[in-house]
This record gives C-alpha cells, sequence and structure tokens, in this order.
C-alpha cells in the first residue's frame, strides 16, 4: 500500500550534547557507571549524542514531527559501540564495514534492540518517558516528502542528483563491473558502486540524509499481517528501477532477514508518539 502524508519543514539551531560516557571497556561498563547530568535538547534545536570513543550519534528535529530523527542511517561505527562484534560483511569484494557506512546485516529484531539499548543511556537524563526507536512508515515519509508532494526525496527531476546514492553508471565503469548497460540509471553517476559514507549520501532540505537510496530502512509497521513481514523504504544504492525510488514505495523484510543493503535509522520520540 502506497500512504501520502504531508508534513511541514522547519529550520533548527545546532547544539551538541555529551551525555554518553567514553569507556574502553565498551557499553555495558559504561551502564553502571555514575555520570553527571546534562540537559536535554530542547525541542526546535538539532545537534549530537556522544556515544563514546569519539562515536556520535547526530540528530534533526522535525517540526512537523515534534521530535528528533537521525540525522544519518546508523554506521557500523554507532552500531558497534551497542554489538562490538557487528560485521558489514563485504558483496561482491566490495567494502561495506567502514565506519562510517551504513550498518548492513542488521535484522528489524536487531535494530530494535540497538534502539532500547540507547534508550537505556539517556534515562534520567532526558524527560520520563522519551525512547529511541524505529520510526514508522509515515513517519519516515514525512521526513521523506519535506511538507510537499515530492515525487522522489531530492524532488520530482528524474535522474536523481550524483550526491543521491544509487545504481548509476558507475557501476558499469568499477574494477568489478557489477551492472550492465539496460540496468543502470541512465545519466546518474554517485561516486560510490556500493554504499556510501552516510554524509555522502544525499541530504533533503530538512537537513536529513540518504532518504533515498544507500541502503533500505527498517521501518516499525508490519507489512503483512499473514507473514508477519516488516516496512522498509527508501531504496538502495542496488536499486535502479524508478518506482522503487519514490518516497511513499514500501517494500517488505522478514523481522528476522538480514542483507546487505538494508540498514537503519532511529527517532528520539516522546512516549505518546502514534505509529504502533
Amino acid at each position: 500500500m502506497w500512504m501520502r502524508w504531508i508534513a511541514v519543514c522547519s529550520s533548527a539551531a545546532l547544539i551538541s550534547l555529551n551525555i554518553f560516557a567514553e569507556s574502553e571497556a565498551g557499553a555495558d561498563a559504561a551502564e553502571s557507571r555514575p555520570e553527571p547530568e546534562f540537559p536535554a535538547l530542547e525541542p526546535g534545536q538539532s545537534g549530537t549524542i556522544a556515544l563514546g570513543s569519539g562515536v556520535e550519534l547526530a540528530l534533526v528535529w522535525i517540526e512537523a514531527l515534534k521530535f528528533w530523527v537521525g540525522k544519518y542511517e546508523v554506521t557500523n561505527g554507532q552500531y558497534r559501540r551497542f554489538n562490538t562484534s557487528h560485521v558489514s560483511k563485504p558483496w561482491a569484494r566490495h567494502v561495506l564495514d567502514g565506519d562510517d557506512q551504513p550498518a548492513v546485516y542488521v535484522s528489524w529484531n536487531q535494530a530494535r534492540q540497538y534502539c532500547a539499548w540507547l534508550t537505556r543511556r539517556i534515562k534520567g537524563k532526558w524527560p520520563e518517558g522519551w525512547l529511541f526507536r524505529l520510526p514508522s512508515a509515515k513517519e519516515w515519509e514525512t521526513c521523506a516528502r519535506c511538507g510537499d508532494a515530492r515525487e522522489f526525496p531530492w524532488g520530482n527531476e528524474w535522474p536523481p542528483p550524483n550526491d543521491w546514492n544509487y545504481r548509476g553508471e558507475e557501476g558499469l565503469w568499477a574494477p568489478v563491473r557489477l551492472f550492465t548497460h539496460d540496468k543502470v540509471i541512465r545519466g546518474h553517476t554517485d561516486k560510490f558502486v556500493v554504499s556510501a559514507p552516510v554524509a555522502s549520501s544525499g541530504s533533503n532540505i530538512l537537513g536529513v540524509f540518504g532518504m533515498g537510496g544507500n541502503v533500505w530502512e527498517w521501518c516499525r509497521d508490519e507489512f503483512s499481517e499473514e507473514y508477519g513481514t516488516r516496512v522498509i523504504m527508501g531504496g538502495c544504492w542496488d536499486n535502479y528501477q524508478r518506482h522503487l525510488l519514490k518516497t511513499d514505495w514500501r517494500s517488505e523484510c522478514a523481522p528476522n532477514g538480514t542483507n546487505q543493503v538494508i540498514g537503519f535509522r532511529v527517532v528520539l520520540a516522546p512516549p505518546d508518539s502514534a505509529a504502533p
């Protein structure tokens, strides 16, 4: 099912928080260690949360939703603060495991566990009940549409701008040739044959990166009640079909499924923020 969702965009100030203690021993040790109090971000402000060991999580305030959305897809570096043994396995000899590339081979269930870990980390430092979670499909589309009826996350023009990461002509000339001429976006050439560093994956007018391409993103909604699959949105670096790139296109995957093209982003939302 495709859904239309109209929202109002807003600009935001930027501040930085360091609410996560650094710990070389890992995340578990940090959870039990007393930490000083830090002020929460005020609504309307965007900023960063330190996860430790120099790793940060950037958040963008979305006025239409009244909460924060991850500025980028969750990276391997961020996810390894939670699961130190995580590896995003290479694909066709191309690296997917860079610290600044999106974490893949992460199931819907594992993405939720990561959100729960983040929520435990802010306990006592944020208003009661606020939590990290996956966005709903409607919330995801709000961020992708930016308050208008745009067909694609970048706008309505075709082909996509070259800073959005899809299956473009770059795959025809890579050292390991991946694609054929009839299975790429003609006139589109980005710098990356596979996933891009999250800050190089195309930004919309809200300042949110990677809302189209790079990797599919888990949403919290159920796609099929019969099969129990979960919604994924946004398309990925391996997509070239126009319909898959649209802001309202929804696909599906089993909640315990993983592969090289599905990742996720988080939202930081109040307890009464809808969505099943």
